[in-house]
């Protein structure tokens, strides 16, 4: 079928979600990250990485995929839905994508490398780099449907490390305290 022929050509996972009664796989056919030359330091894969979601029922079956090909100007390197639409995660930008691949919105400069997102509270929080590597500055909350931001939670001093969503569907952040 179409669906394991793309399959096929996918390696590497980037992230996974719960998407209602299914499993969603943001997977692709390069690295996420890969050692550049002459001491480079390490990269995000190009942009023809072939990337795609998959789609699993609860039996592990591989039910579908859909390609990202008309979406992915870059390489996406996460992936929630708020169990209508899916979001990925680029290095400037969230984009929702509709059940066919469609991409529905994108979010605008969010002064910062994104690190993560979550889909919780009926929003999709982004965690936003600051003057540290790696290191969360703010959260953005996002309109789920136009991806406008709606608040916005600094983080100094409290050495956020990421999160994620609790079993009652509310945010959670992970302090390295």
């Amino acid at each position: 079928s179409a669906a394991s022929d793309v399959y096929k050509r996918q390696e590497y996972i980037y992230g996974m979600c719960e998407n209602g009664d299914t499993l969603a796989v943001l997977a692709g056919a390069d690295p996420l990250f890969f050692a550049g030359t002459d001491d480079e330091q390490s990269v995000q894969a190009s942009e023809n990485g072939n990337h795609a979601i998959y789609l699993y029922d609860e039996t592990g079956k591989l039910t579908g995929s859909i390609p990202l090909a008309e979406c992915c100007t870059d390489a996406p390197y996460a992936l929630d839905s708020d169990g209508t639409d899916f979001f990925l995660l680029f290095s400037d930008a969230v984009v929702r994508i509709g059940a066919d691949g469609t991409q529905l919105a994108k979010s605008g400069d969010m002064g910062g490398r994104l690190l993560q997102l979550a889909c919780a509270d009926g929003a999709v929080y982004v965690c936003v780099e600051g003057d540290r590597i790696y290191q969360t500055e703010k959260v953005i909350r996002l309109n789920t449907q136009t991806l406008e931001p709606e608040a916005e939670l600094s983080c100094a001093g409290l050495d956020v490390q990421g999160m994620g969503t609790a079993a009652d569907g509310t945010q959670l952040l992970i302090s390295g305290e």
